[in-house]
Order: structure tokens, then C-alpha cells, then sequence
């Protein structure tokens, strides 16, 4: 683990839960009307879950201890960056998801930074 890498803490993975949730369900414009999600985003992010051999499903309930699972801090005061795979019914997969990870107050916010595949090309 490099110094600054850390484990998802748990006032993050309440609002990760619910963005991987929602891409498992592939309900992609609700991202996008949430704010979640840019536009442009949407076509690439579809293509690549069309791809992948097997339909996403919500995070089980220990992700977070998933080796791949873990956050850094940004240059901002309060704001993160995680970075953890996505699961299928059989566990994690070769889609991953970037989020940035942005606190107020008592208010915690997930932006999709990208959704990309780790898998390697055939």
C-alpha cells in the first residue's frame, strides 16, 4: 500500500454503494440527472458494461476489505479519490470504478471520474 492509500472509511461507502448500485442497474441517466455521471460519459460507460461477460451487481456488504478498494486524498482539503472494482455475482470483476469523494458539512458526495476495464487486450 503506497502512504497515502487507505482503506475505503466508512462514512464514504454508504454513497459508493448507492453509485455502484445504480451502474449495476445500468441506470445511467439517473447518474447523469444526479449529477453523478457527465454526459459525454454515458455512451462509453454503457459500451464498456455491454462488454463485460457478466451483468454487474450491487457491492456485497464487505467490499470495502477488497485488496483493490481504496481511497487517497486529493490537493483539496476534505476531498478524496477512490478507486475499487465493480462485482458481479461472482465477485470482482475486470471493470473498476474512479470516484471522487467530496464532503460539507455532514454531506458526502460521489462524482464518477471514469469507469474503465483492468482487463488486459485480447
Amino acid at each position: 500500500m503506497e502512504p497515502y492509500d487507505v482503506p475505503v472509511v466508512p462514512q464514504f461507502r454508504p454513497a459508493i454503494e448507492a453509485v455502484a448500485a445504480r451502474l449495476a442497474a445500468g441506470d445511467l441517466d439517473a447518474l447523469v440527472h444526479a449529477g453523478l455521471l457527465a454526459p459525454h460519459a454515458v455512451a462509453p460507460t454503457a459500451a464498456l458494461l455491454e462488454r463485460n461477460p457478466q451483468p454487474l451487481a450491487p457491492l456485497p456488504q464487505d467490499w470495502w476489505q477488497n485488496d483493490g478498494a481504496f481511497m487517497f486524498p486529493l490537493e483539496e482539503r476534505g476531498e478524496w479519490c477512490a478507486l475499487l472494482p465493480l462485482w458481479t455475482a461472482d465477485g470482482p470483476c475486470d471493470v473498476w470504478v474512479e470516484v471522487d469523494l467530496h464532503t460539507e458539512a455532514d454531506t458526502v458526495r460521489v462524482v464518477i471520474e471514469r469507469v474503465f476495464s483492468r482487463a488486459s487486450p485480447r
